[in-house]
């Protein structure tokens, strides 16, 4: 859903040269002339990445460590913008002993944060940036978690108006906020990580 949006929105733009890196199967024609071929899952079929220098790296698709560092191990870049999510902040899931999908996504994702802000790997450096939206709302939602009424988003449990949540988040703010990072020249000291909080309530940033 991120993925796709944010990269509808600038594949026209001249001011960058982008690839896609996934492995073909949701949408095999998507970007097809753009698209490296890998699984995150294998350290072996991430090696094509070797010895590439990017720019910019954007990773939508990081859900467990072993994702992350399969990456790191090969790729070079000059800023890595991760995308997580602020159910890391959901204590109440994180301690529960009811486990479920959510909370392994949780977990998964609050492990993936502590190992970057710890810099547990050698690729790992200042130019680092996580963000963290809240519930996103857009088209294409795989999660059916809203429902689409004309031009507005509303939570298909409760009738609320997404626009209207603080706990929620556009997919169009969550784009542009990618954007930014990555257009924005910033200094960082060193080993200092950005956390950006994305909702309804405008991005915030922090550092670590």
């Amino acid at each position: 859903m991120l993925g796709r949006h944010f990269v509808s929105s600038i594949i026209h733009n001249d001011t960058y040269d982008m690839q896609l890196a996934n492995r073909g199967k949701t949408d095999p024609d998507f970007c097809k002339d753009r698209t490296i071929s890998i699984d995150r899952d294998s350290l072996d079929r991430c090696s094509v990445l070797a010895s590439r220098l990017f720019d910019v790296v954007v990773d939508f698709s990081c859900y467990t460590i072993r994702h992350l560092v399969n990456i790191l191990d090969h790729i070079g870049y000059n800023q890595y913008i991760l995308i997580s999510t602020q159910s890391v902040l959901d204590k109440y899931t994180l301690n529960s002993t009811t486990e479920s999908a959510y909370k392994t996504y949780c977990q998964n994702k609050y492990d993936i944060e502590k190992f970057v802000l710890n810099h547990q790997h050698p690729n790992i450096h200042q130019h680092f940036f996580v963000l963290r939206p809240c519930a996103v709302y857009g088209d294409n939602d795989y999660t059916q978690r809203f429902i689409k009424r004309g031009n507005k988003f509303y939570w298909r449990h409760s009738g609320t108006e997404a626009h209207s949540d603080p706990n929620c988040v556009s997919i169009d703010l969550v784009t542009q906020t990618i954007i930014n990072t990555i257009d924005t020249t910033q200094q960082h000291e060193t080993n200092s990580i950005s956390i950006i909080n994305i909702s309804n309530n405008q991005p915030h940033v922090s550092a670590k």
